[in-house]
């Protein structure tokens, strides 16, 4: 490298810069006396407190003295403890010379060549003690000299590092990797022994399923392609074969095996077509079944269905979900066990003095009964009425008027769907007017004339229509006796027809008191309509095992 300089009178910001050699850069100057041991604060114009050489020296320089002790110090201001920095920083450094006249600064003194200055400069010794400069210079790597603090033998002997340990790293090497592809031989061998189908066979490195397929050694049959409907569309277009590899199925035919495999191979898997699927959701019907005296509403249930639809075939099947359940009307006599329950059932009152007289009789002997009233008579003898309920006896309406006008005094189904309706809601409105609470919503139909489309109009409104086992006829009065007879003629589970009102009903006051007591002694009870209903489920009735 090449001195560094200047052009003249030109700034070192603007001017080209070359560089000195790294050894005298780095070397020590013998007129560091003289350039720095006068040099003062550059910028201050104040002697340098930190260096008590360049203090000392600054007072007996007569340049310092004529220019107020200014110099301006081009290179070589920035101080430094480290040895290196400091030699390279006074080395490289030069000063301006100023007149002593007119105070501008004299041309620069001819810097001597490298040779010169590296040779003729030495380090002065900060007191009286001579240190020795021999072999002081410093080379790329380091000062050199045997004793030199930067000695070049420090930095040598890290980079001729010793060849051997770099055999015996590649010697290390060589063994891992022979060690490895032997290992690999070992674990891999060239051919090898499997067993396929219960047989030992040997094969060679690389072997995959698909090649013992296409050798022979095994022959699976290809399963189909099957509809959503389980027909067959397109015969061997399902997996080609089935295996288990070590115990764990596969089908990937580029399964390669190795030494001691066990593998089992097998037909192809049937593979079903792609279906898109839609639940679809089913309202139930509506059902009428069974005979019995007790005609009681179930609900029906929503059923869902799936359906799927094959993308290549185009089939469609429909798969049950939730099944669908018919809304029903179901007939049925109550089967009460072993108990002796039957119900007593009472239509057309409240009536004057007969309804009274039945009830005194009910209440001789701790028997519960049901009243069918007319809603229209509610509000004509409001005591009965509620003499009713007080004594636990269950209140159901018979309708409003009995069907009258386009009912024919008899028959519902001979009236409009709204007139059903009506008949229906102002017999319960009267019940709750006298009451204040919601009537049952158990009813009888007069003559018993419910069937047809009846049976749904009224479906939201009734939960139950109650026919009859035994029907006295005591409405026609055929004598005391008889009617009586009609009454003992029960067995567990019947309801007894009979009548407090629309006529004379004396005679049914009568037969009453014959048949109770009598039926009482058989070990009899005798229960509401609610009660008698409750000793089966109709929900959970079987079709056909009501009857």
């Amino acid at each position: 490298m090449s001195d560094q300089s200047y052009s003249s009178g030109s700034s070192p910001r603007g001017g080209r810069r070359t560089y000195q050699p790294y050894e005298e850069r780095y070397s020590y100057s013998t007129r560091e006396s003289s350039s720095y041991a006068g040099s003062a604060d550059a910028y201050s114009g104040q002697p340098a407190r930190n260096n008590p050489r360049e203090a000392r020296v600054s007072a007996n320089n007569p340049r310092n003295a004529a220019n107020g002790g200014r110099v301006r110090v081009e290179h070589g201001n920035t101080r430094s403890n480290n040895p290196r920095t400091r030699a390279a920083s006074q080395g490289s450094g030069a000063y301006a010379p100023v007149s002593p006249a007119d105070g501008t600064r004299s041309p620069r003194a001819a810097r001597p060549s490298s040779a010169e200055y590296g040779a003729s400069r030495t380090r002065t010794p900060r007191s009286g003690g001579a240190r020795p400069a021999a072999n002081a210079t410093v080379n790329p790597i380091g000062v050199s000299g045997a004793s030199g603090r930067y000695g070049g033998s420090r930095y040598s002997s890290q980079r001729n590092r010793n060849p051997i340990s770099k055999v015996l790293v590649a010697m290390v090497v060589i063994a891992l990797l022979g060690a490895g592809f032997g290992i690999y031989n070992i674990v891999n061998p060239a051919q090898f022994e499997v067993s396929v189908n219960g047989m030992t066979r040997t094969l060679e490195r690389g072997t995959t399923i698909d090649d013992i397929i296409a050798e022979g050694i095994v022959s699976p049959v290809a399963g189909d392609l099957i509809a959503v409907d389980d027909s067959v569309i397109t015969e061997g277009a399902g997996d080609r074969f089935s295996a288990m590899l070590n115990d764990v199925e596969t089908n990937d035919g580029t399964t390669r095996l190795h030494k001691d495999d066990v593998i089992q191979v097998s037909d192809g898997k049937d593979i079903m077509e792609e279906y898109s699927v839609e639940e679809v959701t089913v309202e139930p019907g509506q059902a009428v079944d069974g005979i019995g005296s007790i005609h009681h509403y179930v609900k029906g249930v929503q059923g869902k269905t799936e359906v799927r639809t094959g993308a290549t075939s185009g089939l469609t099947v429909e798969t049950v979900i939730t099944p669908v359940s018919d809304a029903m009307y179901k007939s049925y006599n109550a089967d009460v066990g072993a108990d002796k329950a039957i119900a007593l059932t009472f239509d057309d009152g409240p009536w004057p003095e007969t309804t009274d007289q039945v009830l005194d009789i009910l209440k001789e002997h701790g028997a519960k009964a049901t009243f069918f009233t007319i809603g229209q008579q509610i509000d004509d003898y409001p005591e009965a009425t509620k003499r009713i309920v007080d004594e636990g006896h269950q209140l159901c309406t018979h309708t409003w008027d009995h069907a009258d006008g386009s009912g024919q005094g008899v028959n519902l189904t001979y009236m409009t769907a709204e007139e059903q309706v009506a008949e229906i809601t102002k017999g319960y409105d009267a019940i709750k007017a006298i009451t204040g609470q919601e009537a049952s919503r158990v009813i009888r139909a007069p003559g018993g004339n419910y069937s047809g489309d009846i049976i749904w109009t009224l479906e939201p409104y009734v939960d139950a229509e109650i026919g009859w086992n035994v029907d006295t006829q005591d409405w026609a009065r055929p004598g005391a006796d008889a009617i009586a007879a009609a009454i003992l003629s029960a067995e567990p589970g019947d309801v007894i027809l009979m009548h407090d009102g629309g006529g004379d009903r004396s005679q049914t006051v009568a037969a009453l008191r014959i048949a109770l007591p009598q039926l009482v002694e058989r070990g009899y009870k005798f229960v509401t309509m609610d009660e008698l209903i409750a000793y089966n489920d109709p929900a959970s009735m079987e079709p056909g095992t009501w009857n």
